[in-house]
């Protein structure tokens, strides 16, 4: 007989590079995690102003702004959320590098 265990504690991936260059590999800075609800990422420039937002955990960002393609560069990510085993609100922040 096997035991499945059950873990209400979140479970985050957040990379620290990506390169929107359409080869497949790596092409979109995403998010990824298990047992979060109510969630929302926004993506900032080194001046503070917001390239990208949302608040669907399966959407990420491709790298563009205006309909053009970012600087490559490190950029500012803020994601906030609640753990399916709490009301508390969960808020980090971070770089990621955009390369070619």
């Amino acid at each position: 007989m096997v035991e499945e265990l059950y873990c209400e504690e979140p479970w985050l991936f957040i990379p620290n590079s990506f390169s929107p260059n359409n080869d497949g590999n790596n092409d979109v800075f995403y998010f990824r995690g298990r047992h979060i609800l109510d969630f929302s990422m926004k993506i900032y420039n080194r001046w503070g102003e917001l390239l990208f937002e949302t608040t669907n955990p399966n959407t990420g960002w491709d790298g563009m702004y205006n309909g053009k393609i970012v600087q490559d560069g490190i950029y500012t990510w803020k994601i906030e959320f609640k753990t399916i085993s709490s009301d508390e609100r969960i808020m980090i922040n971070g770089h990621v590098l955009k390369t070619k």
